[in-house]
Formats: C-alpha cells, sequence, structure tokens
C-alpha cells in the first residue's frame, strides 16, 4: 500500500479551515538509547491531516515545539520507550488536544500511563 503524500501547510490560517474537514492529529515516539531494533536514544512526532502527514517545514516545527512544551515531551528517555498519540481540536479560540502515552521498557508492560485534555495553543 502506498503511504500518502506529506500535505505542505505554512502556517495556521491555511490549517484552521482544513480542521473543520479533516482529523488533525499527532503520533510521537521516544526511545532509549539501545532498543531491539535501534541504537540511538531520540524523539520523533509527526503531525497529520486524516491519513496525509504534514511536511517537515518551519511551520511543522513550531507545532513540535508547542506540543513538547504542552506535554512535557522528553528529547529521549533513559531506559523506556514512550509512544502517545493525540488529536487536536478547535474549541472557540483554542486549540486542545486529546491525548495518550505510556512509557514502557521494551518488550515489557507499561510502567507509566498518562491521559487527558490539555490547551495546545490559543488562537
Amino acid at each position: 500500500m502506498k503511504k500518502p503524500a506529506p500535505i505542505e501547510i505554512s502556517d495556521l490560517d491555511h490549517l484552521l479551515p482544513l480542521m473543520m474537514e479533516f482529523q488533525f492529529r499527532v503520533e510521537w515516539h521516544v526511545r532509549c538509547d539501545i532498543g531491539p531494533d535501534w541504537i540511538g536514544a531520540g524523539r520523533e512526532i509527526r503531525f497529520y491531516l486524516e491519513q496525509r502527514p504534514l511536511a517537515g517545514n518551519s511551520f511543522h516545527q513550531y507545532l513540535k515545539d508547542i506540543l513538547v512544551q504542552a506535554l512535557s515531551i522528553p528529547d529521549e528517555c533513559p531506559d523506556a520507550v514512550i509512544n502517545g498519540y493525540g488529536t487536536i481540536t478547535r474549541v472557540l479560540d483554542v486549540l486542545e488536544i486529546e491525548y495518550e502515552w505510556s512509557e514502557a521498557v521494551p518488550y515489557m508492560d507499561p510502567r507509566e500511563s498518562r491521559f487527558g485534555k490539555v490547551e495546545f495553543l490559543r488562537i
């Protein structure tokens, strides 16, 4: 199956009307230094409109920075993996994110989970 092509979105004025038609969501993964099929800690964050990823540009980086601050997502995790996802919706002049994430040592049950709804961005 072919992956959907990234969609180029340059600012909030472009994004907000699309959010009225399509689900706006985000996924993130934070890796520990050594895992079952990787070496090197890191954090990956990807935003989507429905199934189409947002293209990597300065606006995408801006959204990542807001997400990291809103949910305190670390750059890396010393001995575990964090997987999370969320849906971002508009409520009046605020974008809110309803999210869930889990932290687990690879191949183990989660040792910590979080979920909730917080302000993502005031517009």
